[in-house]
């Protein structure tokens, strides 16, 4: 009887340390699909923004303010004009970051002929 009671202990045992086992590898997997979860939460975020950009600009809404910022440069407006006109003209469907950058490029030679020296 002390025979089968060791037996019993010892493999009580053995299935512990295979629970033990089973447990560890899970709880590992659980990390990975946590880092991967997050991992695809970042792609995801740069393909919305990615979109967003390509949506205005499918738009043509950033071309279309560049364009009149540059016009209205190499009609001799300085800077502040200009960007004041933009804010009229385009404050209600651009964003101000977006007028600033476009005068900003204009003003800077980067979009259109450079500025005289």
């Amino acid at each position: 009887m002390l025979r089968i009671v060791d037996d019993d202990a010892t493999e009580l045992e053995d299935r512990a340390r295979e629970l033990v086992e089973l447990a560890d590898e899970l709880a590992a997997e659980a990390q990975e699909l946590g880092r991967q979860w997050e991992e695809l939460g970042e792609l995801v975020a740069a393909a919305l923004a990615d979109d967003e950009t390509a949506a205005g600009e499918a738009a043509g809404e950033p071309d279309s303010i560049r364009l009149v910022a540059l016009e209205m440069k190499l009609t001799g407006y300085d800077r502040g004009a200009v960007l004041a006109h933009l804010r009229r003209a385009f404050g209600d469907t651009a964003a101000e970051p977006a007028l600033d950058r476009a005068v900003d490029e204009v003003f800077a030679g980067r979009f259109g002929p450079p500025s005289p020296a």
